[in-house]
């Protein structure tokens, strides 16, 4: 990313190959739990798909300039970051989940406290050193970014009902009764006030199109 040549303290650049560490291990110890109950049930694991967000993600940057989608990658990390903490947060209480389970999850919430108060701290330290150009155009883009995170997987969820044996038409029915869009905007904004308030407190929303771009996608900001 020649063009930017970002000026951030030290101890950031300590801390983010700490959270790289932080994630590397979150993966391998989700995927060691992910065998070990395949083992104990016998129900074989799915095979995985790319996550839907990402494919969003690559096709919002397809317009992009090469610095464009460096920023872009920068941005929709942040937007992960502070998203995930209050949404993992519930589960860890939640006794309807095998205790295993609650406790994996609140391991995880633990780091991903710490992660998510670096990147609102790293964001800072970034946004005014991004030129008004390029944050405009990324900035339109983070609420379908933000939305996508919370958007069913559509193609995969058919997938798995006709492995199932649903029909075509019980399909679309529970389609349209399960993930009707206000719900499903409405749990991104329960579960996304850490990311808007970073939004708000760099000013993000001073812009008048960037703020019909979040109204568009049905955030009340």
């Amino acid at each position: 990313m020649k063009k930017y040549d970002f000026k951030i303290p030290n101890i950031l650049c300590v801390n983010a190959r700490k959270i790289y560490v932080d994630g590397v291990y979150h993966w391998m110890f989700s995927i060691d739990f992910a065998e070990e109950i395949e083992a104990l049930t016998g129900v074989k694991n799915l095979s995985e798909s790319e996550p839907r967000f990402l494919r969003t993600l690559r096709e919002l940057m397809k317009k992009l300039n090469d610095g464009q989608k460096k920023l872009a990658l920068l941005f929709f990390t942040t937007i992960a970051e502070t998203l995930i903490t209050p949404t993992m947060g519930k589960f860890p209480k939640d006794e309807r989940l095998v205790l295993p389970v609650r406790e994996l999850i609140n391991d995880h919430s633990i780091d991903e406290l710490r992660h998510l108060r670096y990147f609102v701290e790293l964001f800072h330290f970034i946004w005014e050193q991004i030129d008004f150009d390029d944050r405009h155009i990324l900035c339109l883009l983070l609420p379908r970014m933000l939305y996508s995170y919370f958007e069913p997987d559509f193609d995969r969820i058919i997938q798995l009902l006709k492995l199932l044996g649903f029909s075509d038409e019980e399909i679309k029915r529970v389609l349209s009764d399960t993930y009707p869009k206000d719900r499903i905007v409405e749990n991104v904004m329960a579960s996304s006030t850490a990311t808007i308030k970073l939004f708000k407190d760099v000013g993000m929303f001073d812009d008048y199109k960037i703020k019909s771009a979040f109204h568009e996608e049905g955030f009340l900001v």
